[in-house]
């Protein structure tokens, strides 16, 4: 893992869509070419597990008002559908910890 895959998030907004969920951030992650507020992961059911683990561990985060460590995707061709190229990345996984990763 290099650091530039990890984003540290202050949640702005959660929300569940058919086709993914997503977590908005209030401090944008810089790709170099964009600044990108929205991290996604895949909603169909291939996905489903580790998409409900993702929200569980992002509503928690949410409801405490603390920041979460984002782990992501930097390479926009791998975004989930509606996830797009100019805001959004694929969200791989997440940390909820004291220590903050990276």
């Amino acid at each position: 893992l290099t650091e530039d895959d990890w984003h540290i998030c202050k949640i702005k907004e959660v929300a569940l869509f058919p086709d993914r969920i997503h977590v908005a951030c209030s401090n944008p992650y810089d790709d170099d070419t964009a600044d990108i507020y929205y991290f996604a992961a895949p909603g169909d059911s291939q996905h489903a597990l580790t998409t409900n683990r993702l929200l569980t561990l992002l509503n928690t985060a949410y409801a405490l008002g603390t920041d979460i460590s984002l782990y992501l995707d930097p390479d926009d061709t791998a975004n989930p559908p509606g996830c797009q190229e100019y805001d959004c990345r694929l969200l791989k996984g997440a940390v909820l910890s004291t220590d903050l990763l990276p």
